[in-house]
């Protein structure tokens, strides 16, 4: 029928859930009231973005791979920036 997902998980793709991970301890931060907390973990998601990247380009990305790439972007970069924005402004 269809391949095991696990046989579809790449390297990069296990750095792209630890991005989005980030992204949602965020979201998670800024509604304890700890926006240092919030942005660090935002800050850690541009590194955790740039290394997946990296090691996607080097070990091969799949079309699972750039799905979770764009989802993780708009939760770390999207979400959890505008929510932080909507609670701290």
């Amino acid at each position: 029928m269809g391949e095991n997902i696990i046989k579809l998980i790449k390297p990069a793709d296990i750095i792209t859930l630890f991005c989005a991970l980030l992204g949602f301890g965020s979201i998670i931060m800024t509604f304890s009231g700890q926006p240092d907390a919030a942005l660090v973990l935002i800050l850690a998601a541009v590194i955790a973005d740039a290394a997946d990247g990296a090691v996607a380009r080097w070990s091969g990305c799949g079309v699972l791979g750039a799905n979770l790439d764009s989802l993780a972007d708009i939760i770390s970069f999207g979400v959890a920036p505008a929510v932080a924005a909507l609670v701290f402004l």
